[in-house]
C-alpha cells in the first residue's frame, strides 16, 4: 500500500511539475506578445506626433525625434527588444541604412533622403 502511494504521490507531483513548465512557457509567449503589440503602439505613436508636426509646421520634420517633446508628446515611448527590455533611444541619421541595432528607434532626417522624416524599428 505505501509503495502504491509513493507512486501516486511521484506522479501527482511530476504531473504538477510539467503543467507549471507550461504555465510558464505561455506565461512568457504572451508577456513577448504583449511587448511587440506596445512597440507597434509606440511606432504608430511616434508617426503620429510626426504628421501633426509636419502639419503644424508647413511639412518641414523635425531635426530631430526628440523636438517631438514636449508639444506633440510627453517623451519618446518605448521600445521593447526581444530580451523585453524597455528602450528609449534614439539614432537620428542620415538614411535608413544606419541601422545599428543599438538604439530603440532609427530616424531619419536628411531632407535628401527618400526616407525623410520616417521612423524605423532599429533594434532587436
Amino acid at each position: 500500500m505505501k509503495i502504491k502511494f509513493k507512486i501516486e504521490i511521484s506522479f501527482a507531483i511530476a504531473l504538477t511539475v510539467i503543467l507549471l513548465m507550461l504555465c510558464v512557457q505561455k506565461f512568457l509567449a504572451l508577456k513577448t506578445q504583449a511587448h511587440q503589440g506596445l512597440t507597434e503602439k509606440s511606432f504608430i505613436t511616434l508617426n503620429d506626433a510626426l504628421s501633426v508636426y509636419r502639419g503644424d509646421n508647413e511639412g518641414r520634420c523635425p531635426e530631430k525625434l526628440e523636438d517631438l517633446i514636449p508639444f506633440y508628446m510627453d517623451k519618446i515611448p518605448p521600445f521593447y527588444n526581444r530580451k523585453g527590455e524597455e528602450l528609449f533611444e534614439i539614432k537620428n541619421a542620415n538614411n535608413s541604412k544606419a541601422f545599428d541595432k543599438n538604439t530603440a528607434w532609427l530616424y531619419v532626417n536628411d531632407p535628401k533622403s527618400p526616407d525623410y522624416c520616417r521612423v524605423f524599428k532599429n533594434a532587436n
